[in-house]
């Protein structure tokens, strides 16, 4: 037992102990507190929104635009030095010098068109003739013949005033000099007329509540890095105006037809070829399009695409047998690309007449707001003229697309309709699409949304959504579902939207997407998803040639079953540029049986590139590849001449078409 002494001694040990025991345990809680405010003022310095992002949460690195355990889309520098050095900022062709020798206004009263000639510009378009020579002038009516062709009435003489009939949908006018008959002047009109039927179903339409329309601007081949790359004013003017804007927005297929048909039908290729047959005749017009549903809905659409060759509904495809919309230009774009002068840029009509080609489709979308200024409207304005074919060539329409957003915010337009501004994909060949990051900035086009500060007041949820779906996966799938819940939400009516076909589920962007998402929830195929990372594997080992080979043997096989096997040569690998091993977020690949890869190759003739995303099966040395989902990363219009079928072209090399190889 012990004595007093020694218990005393025994307590101080113990409190001796404890104290030490406490003093480092202090010390520790000290280490991890300060560990903890360290990083987050590193995490603040690296991305001072990052705390008061509503996604903040998940603490999205400032390197990726969506962050989430299924789902890493990286994000990119589109000023970085090997994109500015190849970057020339190009001004394009000048239309014209001159103001308009002829306009149009509309009469509210009377609700007809009058045409002007301004007379007291005459002289400017009178210089180098006669002193005493004077301006004619005279207008042919155009009327639509379906979707490819059109008629042009006797050209008609008009006097300085014209009072256009109710029924002259389009027209041509064109100014020759009295004297030698010389052309000095000619535009192509397009008039929004007042029509019974769509007054009809306006008023049936109307609610107590404030309505709105939809309005779609799109300019095809713009991702979101080049839109801020070569169109610095404008992605200037959406930032600075507060547009909501979607980083994560995923296409779903190559090229245009199946993007847009995604959003206006809510489904794939396949699907709306079984369902629409949109390569037959009358196809398009039994598709229940956005375009139908939204007349169904009593809203007055519109219409426009320039470069009507290669335009959306048309290219390769018959289009449609009667008007998609209750107005639709597409007639006058037929009349104005066959007879007026036109200007080029980068192989595509860039000015015709007077004005640029995408002026044409841009001044009728802002006619057409004007006119129904209010009221349930839903129009698509969509170009490729300036886009199409060269990454820079977007910057030549910077400073003019400012100038008509200002002026949609200055007349109204913006207070009284939701605008999407957006694209289907990025650049899918050329210099952009052969960089490092070609392949993340293919697959993530451009798209901001403007909503009135009104709507936005009366739904903060929504705002909360739209700003939390910017870091989050999405498609254009949900896009189509979004349309329609807008729609609802103008005529004031409750109704269970029905959804994509082709993706059920996908939902409206008007609420959270979720988190998680991954590209099979939004209806990406593994092909189009910028979602998981892939390393990169030795490209020249005779296993990737080996591998290489079986995806073209795939490839000439579906050419061999084609109705264009007799015209299409087979292909042969001649070099891999890049190979590469899908990895997985969760787990270790390098030893799984299915592994996925993508490889980029050039096959000969031709030295036509591809890229191919397929499984392998590493025992019985097999590939799964969906061959309609290849890329072709080089142009080949000049390759497949022989062929009509849009999704074939990009395959087939036809024999007449074959090149001799060029010597290295």
């Amino acid at each position: 037992m012990l004595n007093s002494t020694q218990l005393k001694m025994l307590r101080k040990k113990e409190h001796t102990n404890y104290l030490i025991k406490a003093f480092f345990a202090i010390v520790f809680v000290i280490i991890i507190i300060s560990y903890y405010y360290a990083n987050c003022d590193v995490s603040k310095r690296r991305n001072p929104k990052l705390m008061s992002s509503p996604n903040a949460q998940y603490q999205r690195p400032m390197e990726y635009l969506v962050w989430n355990e299924n789902c890493h889309i990286p994000s990119m520098d589109p000023f970085a030095a090997h994109y500015m050095k190849n970057y020339k900022e190009e001004i394009g062709p000048i239309c014209s010098t001159k103001p308009a020798l002829v306009s149009k206004s509309f009469n509210n009263s009377t609700k007809l068109y009058s045409v002007k000639v301004h007379m007291e510009f005459k002289h400017l378009y009178l210089k180098g003739t006669s002193t005493d020579d004077d301006i004619k002038c005279c207008y042919r009516q155009v009327l639509r013949r379906g979707d490819q062709r059109f008629n042009l009435l006797e050209c008609k003489q008009f006097d300085q005033f014209f009072t256009v009939p109710g029924n002259i949908d389009y027209m041509l006018v064109s100014c020759v000099t009295t004297r030698d008959n010389i052309l000095v002047y000619e535009d192509g009109l397009t008039f929004i007329q007042n029509r019974k039927l769509v007054n009809e179903k306006l008023r049936k339409s109307m609610q107590q509540q404030r309505q709105f329309g939809i309005l779609l601007i799109g300019i095809d081949s713009l991702s979101q890095f080049n839109v801020r790359r070569v169109m610095p004013r404008t992605f200037k003017y959406v930032e600075n105006e507060d547009w909501f804007e979607l980083s994560g927005y995923n296409k779903i297929d190559d090229n245009t037809f199946p993007n847009i048909m995604a959003i206006f039908t809510g489904m794939n290729l396949e699907t709306a070829q079984e369902r629409c047959h949109y390569d037959e005749e009358g196809g398009l017009d039994n598709c229940t399009t956005l375009f139908n549903w939204f007349k169904e809905q009593d809203f007055a659409t519109a219409y426009s695409e320039d470069a009507c060759w290669m335009s959306t509904f048309d290219y390769l495809k018959p289009g449609f047998m009667e008007p998609p919309t209750d107005y639709y230009q597409r007639p006058l774009l037929l009349a104005i690309e066959e007879k007026l002068q036109a200007q080029e840029l980068s192989g595509l009509k860039y000015c015709i007449g007077p004005r640029r080609y995408g002026e044409y489709v841009y001044d009728f979308g802002v006619e057409f707001a004007e006119r129904y200024l209010g009221k349930s409207i839903f129009g698509l304005f969509w170009t490729n003229s300036f886009s199409h074919n060269d990454w820079i060539d977007p910057a030549t329409m910077d400073e003019r697309m400012v100038e008509y957003f200002k002026y949609m915010d200055k007349s109204g337009i913006f207070d009284n309709n939701i605008v999407i501004f957006f694209s289907d994909h990025g650049a899918r060949w050329g210099f952009l699409r052969g960089q490092k990051e070609g392949y993340v900035e293919e697959r993530l086009p451009m798209f901001f949304m403007r909503v009135p500060q009104w709507f936005q007041t009366q739904h903060p949820d929504i705002v909360e959504a739209l700003r939390l779906n910017k870091n989050r996966l999405t498609s254009p799938y949900d896009v189509h579902v979004t349309l329609k819940h807008l729609a609802l939400l103008s005529l004031g009516r409750n109704g269970t939207i029905e959804l994509p076909s082709s993706c059920p589920t996908c939902q409206t962007l008007l609420q959270p997407v979720p988190h998680n998402r991954t590209c099979s929830m939004a209806g990406i195929e593994d092909h189009w998803c910028t979602c998981i990372p892939f390393e990169s594997t030795d490209k020249d080992s005779d296993e990737m040639k080996s591998i290489a080979n079986l995806v073209i043997e795939k490839m000439n096989k579906y050419l061999q079953d084609s109705v264009y096997a007799m015209h299409c040569v087979s292909m042969s690998l001649d070099h891999i540029i890049e190979s590469n091993l899908k990895l997985d977020l969760h787990t270790d690949v390098h030893k799984n049986r299915i592994q996925e890869y993508r490889i980029n190759f050039v096959v000969d003739p031709n030295e036509a590139e591809f890229e191919a995303t397929f499984l392998y099966d590493t025992k019985t040395k097999a590939v799964l590849v969906d061959v309609t989902e290849i890329s072709r990363l080089n142009r080949y219009a000049e390759d497949s001449t022989c062929v009509d079928d849009n999704i074939v072209k990009k395959y087939c090399i036809c024999s007449g078409n074959v090149r001799e190889k060029a010597d290295d």
